[in-house]
């Protein structure tokens, strides 16, 4: 229904050239997707949500195994509160278990993450303050 409403209020976007301008850019960011190499996208898809190998502590890159306790790089992890693609349950654990992580949780959704108009206040200045301090 989302998108229904989305496209919906549109149409009352006429008298807001510029905001009318920034949704069809957003659309056109969010539909022109780079395709994923098949490999790329079965690890994703089969070893990180279905079998969940993160959390697990058994993903690997090229025979190395990943294992987020081992960071020791500052670290700052965003996690949109209102994220419906990856919400924050399934988010959090992961980031819990890198040592001295920075858990920033804006009340946003994913893509208004980089798009939304409460990006610049709640993703990018908090994130902008933290780079200044490390």
């Amino acid at each position: 229904m989302q998108v229904l409403h989305k496209f919906m209020n549109f149409s009352s976007l006429s008298s807001n050239p510029d905001e009318a301008r920034r949704f069809v850019l957003t659309e056109d960011w969010l539909n022109n997707g780079v395709p994923l190499a098949l490999p790329v996208a079965r690890e994703s898809l089969h070893d990180w949500y279905e079998k969940n190998l993160t959390e697990k502590l058994q993903w690997s890159v090229a025979g190395h195994l990943i294992d987020p306790r081992q960071v020791s790089v500052p670290t700052y992890v965003m996690i949109p509160t209102k994220d419906r693609i990856v919400p924050p349950e399934c988010a959090l654990p992961l980031a819990e278990l890198i040592p001295n992580a920075e858990i920033h949780q804006p009340v946003i959704g994913h893509i208004g993450l980089m798009t939304g108009d409460d990006a610049p206040q709640k993703v990018w200045k908090p994130y902008a303050v933290w780079l200044y301090m490390q």
